[in-house]
């Protein structure tokens, strides 16, 4: 016997990990359009505002503030 999608905790709607990755996805196709003219990727586009707030900055440091480490 099938569980309802409900109560299936193993349903991939079910999933915070798949919710958080279609929410991510989403938040890039939305910067896409105004950044693929700059030539900009969206990691590239976090690491020019953390540039931006506070430079120079180390690499690990910048890794760090831009979370891409």
């Amino acid at each position: 016997m099938r569980r309802d999608a409900v109560d299936d905790p193993l349903k991939l709607e079910n999933q915070v990990c798949f919710a958080l990755v279609t929410a991510a996805r989403n938040v890039v196709s939305i910067y896409r359009p105004v950044l693929e003219p700059l030539g900009l990727t969206h990691p590239q586009y976090l690491v020019m505002l953390a540039l931006w707030e506070s430079a120079p900055r180390s690499l690990g440091a910048l890794s760090h503030s831009a979370s891409i480490t």
